[in-house]
């Protein structure tokens, strides 16, 4: 079987091609470029996700009548990316008109000249229920077309596995299926959190980059070291966010919180050998679900989303 999987090298896509590849399809990876801030970052995540999958073929295809469209600003860099404040917000900053009709317009005339079966697209309402065409019913409607407007043999079937699931579901299913994060990225404004094993638990969890102040640093110097070594970022600045007792019942220990902003790689990246680490890079708007459905268990890491997010 074969599928045409919409790969833009983010988290959702990504995990997406993981599910394709799970059912049994061989993935016919389809990225497109139209002008995005990220472009270049997004196509190498995206090379990078198709080769871990064995893809049988990436396919890029250019679509600069975006730009010139405009009224996003995934497009349009006078337009500030903005946290979206679901369905009461309206209509989000980083909606591109009629985007997705786009995209599986040309995802069709692949799977066809393929004969592919399916067609995934990463479509999700529940963290995002204004964007227009990312509803059940336009997916539903856009099925019909499909069918009216091919003369595909085998039938192509659109698949949207995460339709009704929010961000925090489908990162639950993405570590579940081993989907290597850290070679994704985010259009949106996104978090880097840590997945390492912790012996006093016993089991692998989720949390902020951390650690011990040496004798003499200063916390926001910690911040700065504990990022590179964890993560293998250096941030150009670091906003406090207090500090907090994580235990004050038997520790007066004080915990200092930061937010990280304009993150890029380091040159000083140096990882413990002892440390076995994965980074995840999820939407800052995903982090509260993770944190009511326990995927994010870890104390200071909560203060720190409600802080940042409060």
């Amino acid at each position: 079987m074969k599928a045409v999987c919409l790969l833009s090298g983010g988290m959702d896509s990504s995990t997406l091609a993981y599910v394709a590849k799970d059912m049994g399809y061989d993935i016919i990876a389809l990225h497109f470029t139209y002008g995005q801030r990220t472009e270049e970052k997004e196509r190498e995540c995206a090379l990078l996700i198709a080769r871990k999958l064995e893809a049988i073929e990436f396919v890029e295809i250019g679509l600069e009548h975006f730009r010139k469209i405009g009224a996003s600003s995934l497009t349009d860099p006078s337009i500030p990316i903005e946290d979206y404040a679901g369905e009461k917000g309206g209509v989000p900053t980083t909606y591109v008109p009629f985007r997705n009709a786009n995209l599986l317009a040309i995802a069709t005339s692949l799977a066809e000249a393929r004969r592919a079966e399916a067609i995934f697209i990463g479509v999700q309402t529940g963290d995002y229920p204004g964007y227009p065409d990312c509803r059940p019913e336009f997916i539903e409607a856009f099925q019909r077309v499909i069918d009216l407007g091919t003369a595909a043999d085998p039938r192509i079937t659109l698949m949207t596995p995460f339709v009704r699931m929010t961000k925090a579901d489908i990162v639950r299913v993405g570590l579940a299926l081993g989907v290597p994060y850290e070679l994704t990225w985010s259009c949106y404004r996104s978090s880097d959190l840590i997945r390492q094993y912790r012996f006093a638990i016993d089991d692998y969890i989720l949390e902020a980059p951390a650690g011990t102040i040496d004798e003499g640093e200063k916390p926001e110097e910690t911040a700065y070291r504990e990022l590179i070594e964890e993560t293998g970022m250096k941030a150009e600045r670091f906003i406090p966010k207090g500090w907090i007792y994580p235990s004050p019942g038997y520790t007066d220990e004080r915990i200092w919180l930061f937010l990280a902003e304009g993150l890029s790689p380091s040159s000083e990246y140096r990882r413990d050998d002892d440390e076995f680490i994965e980074v995840l890079r999820v939407p800052l708007s995903a982090l509260p679900g993770m944190i009511a459905n326990g995927t994010i268990i870890d104390a200071k890491t909560i203060c720190l989303v409600c802080r940042c997010l409060g």
